[in-house]
């Protein structure tokens, strides 16, 4: 019978305030990778601290490279790994220093090797207090979406999404976004970048499109072509949410894209929600179709009751 899992991954932190992150669940049942698989997201010194994370869920023992990139595709670190059939292994990448690195991580089996399910759990912790801890399982794809939104400057607790994209190939590829929002008559807004081989870019939307008067709420597009050619690319992309909380602290989640190339369903189901005590749930809605789209939403308690809601 199928089933729908997430994994939550807490840590007090020296404040003994408890910080909670998300894990993918690796089903045992897909297809398993031969080929290398890129994080796109990591981030290293000046306060932060990156965990790779790989679980091997075949009955092989897996083994291979981690390579740590940088913006410019320049590899600046690297660590081997082997992870015992059925269990896990986790890399740290952390400095001392006050520059911080940012990235991409690739995680490269040897040759026949099954590739590890594979997170970069990055935190930030200036001076010595860890603030914010959040998991990063990217999106691959050519053409994506993803959520994106930029909270009033007047707001108690101001949000900034912004996008993490990385170049897994040894070609430069252009980068094609588009910001489109949920008022019809807004203007279309375009932009182009160029990514190295191996290179990263990681920006907000405030970077990105400096012109977007806040409130905006949307939907960020992208599409990967090689340079030069029409030729469609894989990138690896996290969606990133980036907030000040009402202690001036920044806080950073990761929105998952969707890939729009990828196989609709009828239904689809997230697991885990809770409100109230403190705590806030929300849900974020992409159309990657050209129409529109409708349906419903039900959410349940843990014992499959439907509880009411009110929509605003």
């Amino acid at each position: 019978m199928p089933i729908v899992a997430i994994a939550l991954r807490g840590f007090t932190n020296e404040r003994s305030e408890f910080l909670m992150t998300t894990l993918p669940v690796a089903d045992l049942d897909a297809t398993v990778r031969h080929d290398p698989v890129t994080l796109a997201q990591y981030a290293s010194g000046g306060g932060w601290t990156t965990q790779v994370l790989l679980v091997n869920p075949t009955e092989e023992p897996s083994f291979g490279t981690i390579h740590f990139f940088d913006d410019s595709g320049m590899e600046r670190s690297r660590e081997s790994y082997q992870v015992a059939a059925g269990s896990s292994s986790r890399i740290t990448a952390s400095n001392s220093s006050s520059e911080t690195v940012v990235g991409s991580v690739q995680v490269e089996p040897s040759g026949g090797i099954a590739t590890p399910v594979s997170l970069a759990v990055f935190s930030y912790a200036p001076a010595g207090t860890t603030i914010t801890e959040t998991g990063a399982a990217s999106a691959e794809g050519s053409r994506l979406s993803s959520y994106v939104d930029i909270s009033s400057p007047s707001d108690a607790d101001p949000v900034n999404s912004g996008i993490a994209i990385a170049n897994p190939t040894d070609q430069t590829v252009q980068i094609f976004l588009r910001a489109t929002s949920n008022v019809i008559a807004d203007p279309l807004r375009n932009l182009s970048l160029k990514v190295p081989p191996h290179g990263h870019i990681s920006k907000f939307m405030s970077e990105l499109f400096p012109a977007i008067t806040p409130p905006f709420t949307g939907v960020l597009h992208v599409i990967a072509n090689f340079e030069g050619s029409a030729t469609l690319a894989p990138v690896s992309i996290t969606g990133l949410r980036g907030r000040y909380n009402s202690r001036n602290e920044f806080i950073v989640a990761t929105v998952t894209p969707a890939v729009d190339d990828a196989p609709g369903t009828t239904q689809f189901y997230m697991p885990h929600l809770v409100t109230g005590g403190g705590y806030s749930t929300r849900v974020f809605l992409v159309n990657t179709s050209r129409g529109w789209t409708a349906g419903d939403i039900r959410f349940r308690t843990a014992d499959g009751l439907a509880v009411p809601v009110t929509a605003r």
